[in-house]
């Protein structure tokens, strides 16, 4: 193992009017982290601290966002934290040891990973639509943000993407995919803004969400591969020229003003 283990259940609710649904678990047990330490190899690695670490930041993080009304849309729902006993044997005794649990929604959907690095279009999803989807994404982190958190890996990796469900007529078939909600997971490194060191609780808030051209005017979306237009590899320029389009003139009204000069990189 190498960290928190993720696992599918079916929750029977106690309401016998509600139906069962499925949730993930995401599980903090130190006995699945990886006990190896590639920096000081003689020294082993206290995985009952990272794991517990690990957990207190997701749950911290989640309870925030639940708090503030960001679970259910960019954020997963979330249905709590526990913590339970599990026995362990060492050297003819038995002993109890704790591992942490956060339940949250299950997204039955792709990794945006899997589709960036495709050598065809992502599931024939059209160029519009996929930056219908990044602009979603990065309107979604700039809201978490101004919630008072960060997740702080916004990556492909960590984004979920559920998709409408295949076409069953035959006139559909061939048809594009349709995007109907991405998803950020994974907060075991968030800052929640209010419970941070000083450098974090500096955060200078705002009525309106920061604009997202001001957070991402700088950072380069190759990491998305195939998902962003073939021009805007290695091209600021381009990728600028779109976060202008999207998120400046009337647009802009959604967000608190732009708080610096952006200036174009050279072509």
């Amino acid at each position: 193992g190498r960290g928190p283990q993720l696992v599918v259940c079916t929750i029977t609710p106690q309401d016998r009017h509600s139906k069962p649904f499925q949730a993930a678990a995401k599980i903090f047990d130190p006995l699945y982290y990886s006990f190896e330490n590639k920096n000081a190899p003689h020294r082993p690695v206290a995985t009952t601290l990272k794991a517990d670490s690990d957990y207190s930041i997701e749950a911290a993080a989640y309870a925030h966002l639940q708090k503030t009304g960001q679970t259910g849309a960019f954020a997963p729902e979330y249905y709590g934290s526990w913590t339970f006993t599990l026995p362990i044997r060492h050297r003819g005794t038995q002993h109890e040891r704790q591992v942490r649990l956060v339940l949250v929604e299950y997204i039955d959907g792709v990794c945006m990973r899997d589709l960036c690095y495709q050598e065809s279009p992502p599931l024939g999803i059209t160029e519009e639509h996929r930056l219908d989807v990044l602009a979603n994404i990065l309107d979604g982190a700039a809201r978490m943000d101004h919630s008072g958190m960060n997740q702080r890996d916004l990556a492909p990796r960590n984004i979920m993407l559920k998709l409408e469900p295949e076409a069953e007529d035959s006139w559909e078939e061939g048809r594009p995919r349709v995007v109907q909600r991405a998803v950020l997971i994974d907060y075991n490194i968030s800052v929640v803004y209010h419970l941070s060191p000083e450098e974090w609780k500096c955060h200078e808030a705002t009525k309106l969400p920061v604009n997202p051209m001001d957070l991402f005017w700088n950072v380069s979306f190759d990491d998305f591969g195939h998902w962003v237009p073939e021009g805007w590899q290695c091209n600021g320029k381009a990728q600028q020229k779109w976060l202008m389009e999207r998120f400046g003139g009337p647009n802009a009204f959604a967000y608190a003003p732009v708080s610096r000069e952006l200036k174009l990189d050279d072509p």
